[in-house]
């Protein structure tokens, strides 16, 4: 499920993804993962990268800052 669009980027997680909670941010053609935290608790970090330029992680990171309390709604939400 898509959890977020913004700026070019679509973040979604997988129907059957599994622990810890995670989103993989796309954006032409690239990749990038992150670990989202728990709100208020720990920050959400990069886990992977496949071929994303360092602008662009820097961005989708500040988006996910932005929105985690959303996306780990959406996820938990979907997975439990």
């Amino acid at each position: 499920p898509t959890a977020h669009r913004e700026a070019g980027f679509v973040f979604a997680f997988y129907s059957n993804d599994h622990l810890p909670m995670h989103i993989h941010a796309r954006k032409a053609g690239a990749v990038c993962v992150f670990l989202l935290g728990e709100t208020g608790v720990e920050a959400p970090s990069i886990r992977e990268n496949w071929g994303m330029s360092r602008a662009d992680v820097r961005r989708a990171l500040e988006i996910v800052v932005a929105n985690q309390e959303k996306m780990i709604a959406v996820w938990k939400a979907h997975l439990g």
